[in-house]
């Protein structure tokens, strides 16, 4: 049996009780895929460590095995603090990278952490998230961090369908399912919406968004442009729009 990433790690942390690390040692002799492991994982350690003794407050508690071990826990968890180990590895490289570590070095590891938390903050247009809330009805969903110029398509008319838009302050756009199943297909620009009959949606489109569409088969139901909205229905008393999906009568 290998090593497994954990088992590694902590060999790499010292945190091994007595038994299991004489027996991971033993181990190593013999297998030299595991040894190969083992020296990656200890490389890259001493890569984070050499990152955090040049940032310019006390090194944080923290190490290259902590942070993959965190990678695991719930999201809702590891993401603000990995936020915080992202800031540090970014000071870093600003303030030492010209002098003491290479600069290529520092964006791979700043990259790679924020891509094991899902950092927001480190991601670019079109980062798409799920988003399943197994004990609201099923709700199931996407988020995404709009770019430029960004279109919501239910690619064919949905009978009996609706649709409840309303802007946030929050970053991402998010299509949610309230009753019914959907499938969500996304690029950098767009997000193709699969409904089934009968299906309500939610839909929050980021304020600061420059451009955002909203689309049934080819017609357009709802544009924000800028700070210029233009529906195709009057905006409830809480400021939503509550919009029919299904097929449109001929004009």
């Amino acid at each position: 049996m290998h090593l497994n990433e954990e088992q590694t790690h902590r060999l790499v942390d010292g945190e091994l009780d007595v038994e299991m690390h004489a027996a991971v040692r033993e181990h190593l002799l013999e297998c030299e895929t595991c040894r190969r492991q083992f020296a990656a994982a200890e490389s890259d350690a001493n890569e984070v460590n050499a990152l955090l003794r040049h940032v310019d407050h006390p090194q944080p508690d923290v190490t290259a095995g902590r942070i993959a071990r965190a990678a695991r826990a719930p999201k809702w968890r590891a993401n603000h603090w990995a936020a915080g180990i992202v800031g540090a590895l970014g000071l870093a490289g600003v303030a030492y990278a010209a002098v003491v570590i290479p600069a290529s070095t520092v964006a791979r590891w700043v990259d790679t952490v924020a891509g094991w938390f899902g950092d927001e903050g480190h991601q670019g247009a079109g980062a798409t998230r799920e988003l399943s809330e197994p004990g609201d009805r099923g709700t199931t969903g996407v988020a995404i961090l709009p770019g430029q110029s960004f279109v919501i398509r239910f690619t064919s008319p949905v009978v009996q369908g609706e649709a409840l838009v309303s802007l946030t302050d929050h970053p991402e756009l998010e299509v949610r399912t309230r009753q019914g199943m959907a499938t969500f297909s996304s690029d950098v620009d767009r997000l193709d919406v699969q409904a089934a009959p009968n299906a309500r949606f939610e839909i929050l489109i980021p304020r600061e968004a420059p451009y955002v569409q909203i689309l049934t088969g080819s017609a357009r139901i709802f544009l924000k442009d800028g700070t210029r909205l233009v529906p195709d229905t009057t905006a409830r008393a809480d400021g939503s729009y509550r919009f029919f999906l299904g097929p449109r009568a001929p004009e």
